[in-house]
Order: C-alpha cells, then structure tokens, then sequence
C-alpha cells in the first residue's frame, strides 16, 4: 500500500520543480516520471479493491450484522433491524476505471501477466458488483471518455458469463514460467510479488466460486465448470496451501492502508466499542470448544455473579475488580434475563442494546457485561487481520460442497471438510495437533451434510460477505433473528442508489423491471426482492 504514497510523493514533486521554471524549461519532466507504469496501477487496484470488500464491509457493518458475525452496541438504527438504505457503487467503479487502464496499457505494452491480473480484478469487482445488486453495467460501463454516460444494465447471467470467460482467459495468459513475462517490480503486487503461477491459482479458484454461486440457478453448467477443473488440475491449478491465500495486509502507517478497526481509522474507538460479537457466533464457539473463540473474542469486562444465601458480600449489588456479585433477589434479575458467562455476545437485532445483560450504563458502545472483539482488531495493522479476497480454506470448502453433490471433485467431501475446517483454524495460527483434536469432536466431525459443510465455512469466512451469498444460495447457516428485526428473513441485496434513479432512469427501470418481489418486499427495488440468480431456485425462502 505504501507504492500509493511513493507515486503521490513523485507527481507533487514533479508539480512543484515544474512550477519552479519558465516556460522553456517544463518540456523535461525532472523527477524523470513521463507516464504511470503498470506496477503503479495494480498496486492501487490491488489495495483499493481490498479496501472495499474487507474495510468497507466492516465498516458498513450491515452484511457483518445479518451474518451475526458482529451486533451494534447501541440503540436503535435500520442496519440492526435491516431497514436498509440504497447504496452506491461508485468506489467500486472508480476501481474498475484504474483497473481498465492498467489492462489497457498491458496490452499496448504486450504485458501478458499485468493483462491477466487486470482480467482477474475485474471479474472479483463485477463479481462483487452483481452479487450484491444483481443487474448492473457491465458491457457498457466505464465508457465515460467515449461520452456513454447512461451505460445499460446488463442481465446477472450475462455478467457472470463474462467473468467466467475472462477468469479463463486469465488462466492462459498466466500459464508461462515467469521468466517468460515482462515484470517491473515485484513489490508493487501487493498480494502475490509477481508471482504468475499464484496469480493463475487465484482465477481458477475464483471460478470454482463463482460456478458454485451458480450452482442452484444453473446446476448444469456449476457442475460441468466445477469437474473441469477439479479433474484436470494441470490445466487448472487451484490453491494448495494457506500460501496461496490472496490477502493484503495492512502497514498501518496512514489511515488508507490500516485496518478499519484501528486507531487510524478510528481515533475515538467509538465505532470500534460499537461492533461487538454476536450471540449466535460466540454460542457456536463456545459450544464447539472452538480454539478461533480466544483469538477473535475477549472476555467480558465486567462478568456477573449471581449468588445464593449464604452472600458472600452484604451489598446485595457489588462490583469487585472484574466481577459483579449480585444476590438473587435483586428485583432486577426477575425473569432471569442475565448471562453469566466470560463470553456473552450480544443477541441479533435489538433495538437498544446499551442495557443488555443488566448493564446500566446508557452510552453506546460502553456495556461492560458484553464481550469485545479481540486487541488485535483494535490494532492498525496486525499479522493475524488481513484483507482476504479468497483462502484455501474456501477451496476446500467448495470442493467439499462438490462432493458431497456427488460431482467429480476429485476426492470424497469428508476429506476436503477436514482440509478446509485445518486451513481455516491455521488460518489464525492453530496448530495441526489442536485441529486434529477439533475434528474429533461429534459437533465437528463430518457427517456427510450441507449443513454442516457451510456451518464450518461460515465460522471460516469470519466478517467476509462471502457467507451471505452462501445463505442465500443454501439457506445455511439456519440464522434465528432477534424481535426487532423487521422481517422473519434476512435481506437479499442492496437497494440501487437514488443517483441511478435520478441519473440513469430509463436503464435503472429496465433492470429494477425484472427483479422479483417476495412477500417482504415493500417494492421492486427493495433490498427483499429477488435478483436473477435466485429467482425460481426456491432458496433462501
């Protein structure tokens, strides 16, 4: 991230010497920069696009939330009850418009492996785009120079027919030692330093995804897609290893390249105290004996004590360094609404959060009896949270998923269950010999269902969107919602802008035309409507 500053550093230098000299002088650039190389613009595609998808959703909070990886610690608002907004795309096409230059300038350059890198970003983007909104410009976007200001929307089915087939084209372009590819400086790939071979294993496992994510609109083509290259991996190589994981870690040094739960992002640590772990995952944690529950959940501050006669203290309601003894007949504990426990999260969808668990403080993000995410993710960088695009664990997931259909996946689904359910607890720096003692446990073990198989992918997907688009396809993990939730179902995408109603009119109308409503839909464009992909599938309701 920090080759963004490098190139910001060159151009204000360049701007500044310029305006030092006359006009006979300004023909020489200086600073020796006559144009951006392509290493400039993949390291700001690289770090802007992981921005949006990990940063962006922790920040937004709302797919965090209907997943119950994370609540807010507050009172009231539409992201708990899912009242949603409409939502914008444009930072998602500022990064496209970068990214079309890059591959544009490959070409001309013949740089096969910029080209290749280029045509995978832009499949994750409109990957990201479609999967969120459902019809969206595609063919027609990023026209803009050429004066196409009001781009068509192009069909869900169209758009992921085009990834695919860029995804493969990647896959060609990437498939040359690297010896045999023009590179500049490795550093300024961000993910992979240059690495084409990773590169190629990154747009074969981003297919696998996205035939997955077809898998029930269009099951035929998911399977043959899917057994193509999990038959011939040769042809398709797939990620091996938590090496190959493609994630951007955060420096730390400015608040464009840090987490956005650090103190860079986030001076007060208001919107930090805010996001606290939900109740579903800290129980699934805690019920699985899982070793991820200390990693990513602190215990809580202040932890209750209800005690019987004989009281240990006369005040009936006392606090003692970290903990709160309470005696049994304070009125306030009538109906037993109160957790005992180190780690309590805090429940889905309440609409006031700032009293639960018999807090009595009334400021938001301040309840002592509710567990907090872990120092690292109060950190501004940290080895263990990091921008990851797609892991191994994932793969794994998917070739079990595969299996377990009964396509060719080329191995049986409990064995890819334990591979993935391996990675993903490495992932966060468990040992082989812990997981293997995790794998015995009959909440864990495999047992040759669906269920099971997503439940560990969502524990393995923590605060990624990608376990949405897994419920939405498979109705997995089963999530109970909290009363103040507005409907007894989750939201099925994002609601277009209100500057593509009033901008693009006649082709946000054509596209919102054909999304189909369901019984919680309060209109066409409504964030409970069905888009292409999971209409006439009968999932997730």
């Amino acid at each position: 991230m920090k080759n963004k500053t490098i190139n910001i550093i060159l151009i204000l230098s360049f701007i500044f010497v310029s305006s030092c000299k006359d006009l006979t002088e300004i023909n020489t650039n200086p600073v020796g920069v006559y144009e951006v190389t392509s290493d400039f613009y993949l390291s700001t595609v690289l770090t802007d696009a992981a921005n949006v998808y990990h940063n962006g959703v922790y920040s937004d909070y709302s797919i965090l939330g209907l997943m119950q990886y994370l609540q807010k610690d507050w009172h009231g608002g539409s992201e708990s009850n899912f009242d949603w907004e409409p939502m914008g795309w444009s930072e998602y096409y500022s990064i496209l418009r970068t990214n079309k230059k890059l591959y544009e300038q490959a070409v001309n350059n013949e740089e096969e492996f910029y080209q290749g890198v280029s045509l995978i970003m832009k499949s994750f983007l409109f990957g990201f785009i479609t999967d969120l909104w459902g019809d969206a410009p595609y063919s027609e976007a990023l026209q803009g120079n050429d004066e196409l200001f009001y781009p068509k929307y192009d069909d869900q089915e169209d758009i992921y027919t085009g990834l695919l087939a860029d995804l493969e084209t990647a896959n060609t372009l990437l498939s040359k030692n690297t010896d045999e590819y023009i590179l500049g400086s490795p550093a300024y790939d961000v993910i992979y330093n240059g690495n084409p071979s990773k590169w190629r294993k990154l747009a074969n496992s981003l297919l696998l995804r996205y035939y997955m994510r077809l898998s029930e609109k269009l099951p035929g083509v998911a399977q043959e897609g899917v057994e193509k290259i999990l038959t011939n991996p040769t042809e398709y190589p797939v990620f091996e290893s938590n090496a190959d994981n493609a994630f951007v870690a955060y420096i730390g040094s400015e608040s464009w390249d840090s987490w956005s739960g650090g103190e860079l992002y986030d001076a007060t640590g208001d919107e930090f105290r805010r996001r606290k772990p939900c109740r579903t995952m800290v129980d699934t944690l805690n019920s699985l004996n899982d070793p991820r529950l200390e990693i990513w959940i602190k215990p809580v501050d202040i932890q209750i004590v209800v005690e019987q006669e004989p009281y240990t203290n006369n005040e009936p309601d006392i606090t003692i360094d970290d903990k709160r003894f309470l005696h049994d007949t304070v009125s306030i504990l009538q109906g037993g609404n109160y957790d005992t426990s180190k780690y309590v999260g805090l429940p889905p969808n309440m609409p006031d959060a700032r009293t639960y668990n018999l807090e009595t403080t009334l400021t938001d993000g301040y309840n002592s009896h509710i567990s907090s995410l872990t120092d690292m993710y109060r950190a501004d960088a940290h080895e263990l949270v990091k921008a990851n695009l797609i892991t191994y664990a994932e793969v794994c997931f998917i070739k079990a998923e595969a299996a377990q259909k009964g396509w060719g996946a080329g191995g049986g689904a409990s064995e890819f269950y334990n591979q993935g359910v391996s990675a993903a607890l490495s992932q966060y720096g468990v040992g082989s010999g812990e997981a293997d003692n995790y794998l015995t446990r009959e909440r864990v073990q495999f047992d040759n269902s669906l269920e099971r198989i997503i439940e560990q992918k969502w524990l393995s997907l923590w605060m990624s969107p990608e376990s949405w688009f897994d419920y939405r396809r498979t109705g997995f993990p089963v999530i109970q919602l909290g009363d103040g939730a507005l409907f007894s179902e989750l939201p099925l995408r994002f609601i277009y802008s209100d500057d593509e109603q009033l901008n693009n009119a006649e082709n946000w109308n054509l596209a919102v035309d054909k999304l189909e409503e369901t019984q919680y839909s309060m209109q066409k464009d409504h964030h409970y409507s069905k888009m292409w992909l999971l209409q006439g599938t009968g999932k997730p309701y």
